[in-house]
């Protein structure tokens, strides 16, 4: 790859938010004033949907976006919780509940019972097959075998 690639890629990258799991991460955003003196001031700030929050700054938002979002001195970063904190595998019989954050299980044959009448059921959540880091510039898949080298 040549140099001016690998600038695009890295423009791109600083410009592109990034999503990882039921995460979302964005860059700080910045403003510029004067104040009464003709001193110029540079104000950072998270924006998340064009809403301004400052620095140390923390919020949820409500259904359908289930969110906990901090706005911190890195930028913005948002986790989903509940229904949006990933996938959600209802115990047979049963269906998730839609329109609240919480995870709920009803049966499916009867929307008003929960599952086994025991209220809001602890979802099943999907197993990831592998566990990612890197090493050394080097993804590594590892599994409980051993390890994998891409």
């Amino acid at each position: 790859m040549t140099l001016f690639a690998y600038r695009l890629v890295v423009v791109l990258f600083l410009f592109i938010s990034q999503v990882y799991g039921s995460c979302y991460f964005d860059l700080l955003k910045s403003s510029s004033s004067n104040n009464s003196s003709g001193n110029q001031i540079i104000d950072k700030y998270c924006e998340y949907f064009g809403k301004k929050y400052a620095i140390n700054t923390n919020w949820t938002s409500p259904f359908p976006d289930c969110l906990h979002c901090q706005c911190a001195d890195y930028g913005l970063e948002c986790c989903g919780f509940g229904i949006q904190a990933g996938p959600n595998i209802p115990p047979a019989g049963c269906a998730v509940v839609l329109g609240i954050c919480e995870v709920q299980f009803v049966r499916t044959d009867d929307s008003s019972q929960a599952c086994n009448d025991s209220g809001p059921v602890n979802p099943k959540r999907l197993q990831k097959k592998f566990i990612m880091r890197r090493k050394n510039s080097t993804i590594i898949h590892k599994k409980k075998s051993g390890f994998i080298l891409n």
